[in-house]
């Protein structure tokens, strides 16, 4: 059961996330080449609101993933003490 409903999950994911790319893409390729009293194009906002958000994406995963990389970091210090392996030669 818990299989099913994370493949269901995946799947939305996966779906949702192709849908905002396909938006993106026509947003930031397609709908400047249109002049801009046509009513598709009213349909999406300026295109400087493009750059904003990927920017602000991009800078969202990257202390996303450094918080987590650190807090994994941090864990792993407290569960195993270093101790260094002796070697005599």
């Amino acid at each position: 059961m818990a299989v099913n409903s994370t493949k269901k999950v995946g799947t939305y994911g996966l779906i949702l996330f192709f849908m905002m790319w396909i938006y993106y893409t026509i947003w930031v390729l397609i709908i400047p080449l249109f002049d801009e009293d046509i009513f598709a194009v009213q349909l999406f906002p300026p295109r400087e609101y493009a750059i904003l958000i990927i920017s602000f994406c991009g800078w969202a995963l990257i202390v996303l993933l450094s918080g987590f990389i650190g807090m994994v970091v941090i864990q792993n210090s407290f569960h195993k003490p270093f101790t260094p392996e002796r070697k005599d030669y």
